[in-house]
């Protein structure tokens, strides 16, 4: 006898919003949003994902906080992880954990306005791995205050939470069935907490 049980459970999926943020323009400059791409493509490092006053803020996939202008000769989490977000889209061949000229010139790809002697810190937007663009909140024309949300970049753990009540110690991965928009997939693991 085989005998199965179907039972329907809420469940949320975990993921990561990231707010890109209006960078402070030269003086002189107003500061307007000049360009907002699309929702919902990948991002990936060298994405655009806004322009206020030609300033590029630019996607870096990279679990680092950048917080300086990285010139020539600097060290640093933050070089070590812009260089390997490089290396991953090919720009450079090696990360050493030090800025060079190359790495500068690599970056001019993405952000061709920039000036030739540092990366600029407004330019630089950590993102998470496999994240696309999410909802705008402001508009192209629009004049924004430094530190203003312009849009939102979201990452998807690719992991559920699911609340089983009455669940035993018999619930195992071999024994649930998991699906997502009527596909199976795989279970990884399940906590029970009685």
């Amino acid at each position: 006898v085989d005998l199965r049980q179907v039972a329907w459970f809420p469940c949320a999926r975990r993921s990561v919003t990231v707010n890109v943020v209006a960078p402070r323009v030269p003086s002189g400059d107003r500061s307007v949003v000049t360009r907002l791409p699309d929702i919902g493509g990948t991002v990936r490092t060298g994405t655009e994902l806004a322009r206020v006053a030609g300033v590029r803020l630019i996607a870096v996939v990279a679990d680092t906080v950048f917080y300086r202008d990285l010139r020539v000769g600097d060290r640093g989490a933050d070089v070590r992880g812009l260089e390997k977000a490089l290396q991953q889209v090919g720009a450079i061949s090696s990360a050493d954990g030090v800025l060079d000229a190359a790495t500068i010139r690599a970056w001019r790809r993405f952000d061709p306005d920039g000036p030739s002697d540092r990366i600029r810190v407004p330019t630089l937007v950590a993102v998470p791995a496999r994240a696309s663009l999410g909802a705008t909140k402001v508009r192209v024309g629009e004049v924004v205050k430094p530190g203003a949300v312009l849009r939102e970049v979201i990452a998807g753990a690719g992991e559920f939470r699911c609340e089983v009540p009455n669940a035993g110690p018999e619930v195992t991965p071999a024994s649930v069935t998991f699906k997502v928009g009527g596909n199976a997939v795989e279970t990884a693991s399940v906590t029970v907490r009685p």
